[in-house]
């Protein structure tokens, strides 16, 4: 099974990325082994965020570089998940320092997590291949890119 955190792209400028990712019957059962049956890992909630920086870093840098986590600044959990949720994620590049970016990620109107995450960007090609490979899952994703 291939994780996909990121199932659209709702809406993109440089500063802003909104997406959303439905968490299928399979994926809320990944803890199972564990005694945590019915819970969507907390790591791959963050890890959501994390991939939805890493394209905003990739469309700001003109798709030369792609961004990887470098730190969690802070991230806080504030409910959790059932089959089928649909989770919006929201990531906002900060001005004051490069490669900083806060999330929210929310159920509807109720907040899931929030925090900050901090990325650097490695070349694009080292982290997904050709840049027009990139391109074109984006587009399939609903990403609009000049």
């Amino acid at each position: 099974m291939k994780f996909r955190l990121l199932d659209r792209i709702m809406n993109c400028d440089a500063t802003r990325l909104a997406a959303v990712k439905a968490i299928s019957f399979e994926e809320f059962d990944l803890l199972a082994p564990w005694g945590r049956r019915g819970v969507f890992p907390e790591s791959l909630i963050l890890q959501t965020a994390v991939e939805a920086a890493g394209v905003l870093l990739a469309i700001q840098s003109g798709f030369a570089s792609f961004g990887v986590l470098s730190e969690i600044a802070e991230a806080r959990f504030h409910r959790g998940t059932e089959p089928g949720d649909v989770l919006r994620i929201e990531v906002r590049a900060e001005e004051r320092c490069g490669g900083e970016f806060s999330f929210v990620i929310a159920i509807g109107d109720d907040l899931l997590a929030d925090g900050r995450v901090r990325l650097v960007g490695l070349p694009l090609e080292s982290c997904y291949g050709d840049r027009d490979s990139f391109r074109r899952r984006l587009e399939e994703l609903g990403g609009q890119v000049a």
